[in-house]
């Protein structure tokens, strides 16, 4: 690792005095913007010494990103999502997007960054940039530590691309009330119509009582797909339903039993390709609306990740807890190289 130039030093330190939180999401301006040269010299300086393995897989993200940006110069970032966070790439000023990377699987939502497409809305000279032309910057993590990040083209992307589909998928965000709550809640009676939960086997009181046990339970470490699947295996025992009941690869996760489990560490839910309150079957003899969705919440403490509250509910009634906030929120899944991650 060679150390910066004057030149770019003293560009960075510029940033750094002229610039505020929101600067790195404003059009780019010509004496601060980093040619490819220089954002490849402050990508291959960058280093993060922290250890990652007690955040969740988006506290994680938005941590390095947000040491990233700081490294170019800029003020850390209050926030990465909303509404106003959306323009593609994110990081407009520098025309840039950051990556996060624990394994191969680049997953780039709400647009292709290979696009030949011009990037509306850039003021002279860039008016005439592609998303293809813009950087990427990949940040591979392992083992709770940050690798050599590397800087790529969308162009270059693109030859890693199997496909150009972009495939829909829908969340759904916690509320503040309901992420900090505690106990087991169970979305009962709904305009007067008493609900029936596990395919009609429980009525609320039952499966609440079943589920009680959990709350204020350790689940053991791991990665946040492991977690999920400890969570998966505490309800379905709780339940009384045999571990081998549980398929995590399909929609729901206990079919027979008509019942979809989710663990949140983080207010986003990744709800898949499907929507719950859709009436439409998912797979034959599975209706989203009729399903029962299990959603534990909890907190990342010394002693592991810790179940905080519960929530069931149907799926035709998701809404009266979760706010599904957006229905056309697309990914495309890119395959990087391994030595990316080097």
């Amino acid at each position: 690792m060679s150390p910066l130039s004057a030149d770019l030093a003293r560009k960075r330190a510029r940033i750094a005095d002229a610039t505020d939180p929101e600067s790195i999401f404003a059009n780019p301006v010509v004496e601060y913007y980093y040619s490819d040269d220089e954002l490849r010299s402050l990508a291959a300086e960058f280093a993060f010494n922290a250890n990652l393995d007690e955040l969740g897989p988006v506290q994680r993200s938005h941590a390095v990103k947000a040491a990233f940006i700081e490294h170019l110069g800029y003020p850390r970032p209050g926030r990465f999502r909303g509404a106003d966070r959306l323009q593609k790439p994110k990081f407009r000023a520098q025309l840039m997007d950051v990556f996060v990377q624990s394994s191969t699987n680049l997953q780039v939502w709400n647009y292709l960054p290979h696009n030949l497409e011009r990037i509306g809305g850039l003021p002279p000279p860039w008016e005439r940039v592609t998303y293809a032309d813009c950087r990427y910057v990949i940040i591979p993590v392992r083992n709770g530590r940050v690798g050599h990040a590397r800087v790529v083209k969308g162009s270059e992307l693109g030859q890693h691309a199997r496909t150009g589909t972009l495939t829909i998928k829908y969340q759904a965000t916690v509320p503040p009330n309901i992420f900090s709550s505690h106990g087991v809640d169970v979305v009962a009676e709904v305009q007067g119509n008493m609900r029936h939960f596990l395919g009609g086997r429980c009525d609320a009181d039952e499966i609440a009582k079943r589920l009680e046990p959990l709350v204020g339970t350790s689940l053991p470490t791991g990665t946040e797909r492991q977690i999920g699947q400890s969570f998966h295996r505490a309800v379905a025992a709780s339940l009384g339903i045999s571990t081998n009941a549980i398929d995590d690869g399909q929609f729901p996760d206990l079919a027979s039993y008509l019942t979809e489990v989710k663990f949140q560490m983080s207010p986003t839910i990744d709800l898949g390709m499907v929507l719950p309150p859709s009436i439409e079957e998912a797979r034959a003899g599975v209706i989203p609306a009729q399903v029962t969705y299990v959603v534990g919440i909890g907190n990342l403490l010394d002693r592991g990740p810790v179940v905080r509250s519960i929530v069931v509910v149907l799926g035709m009634d998701f809404e009266e807890r979760f706010k599904i906030w957006s229905t056309q929120n697309r990914k495309i899944q890119i395959h990087i190289p391994a030595t990316w991650l080097e």
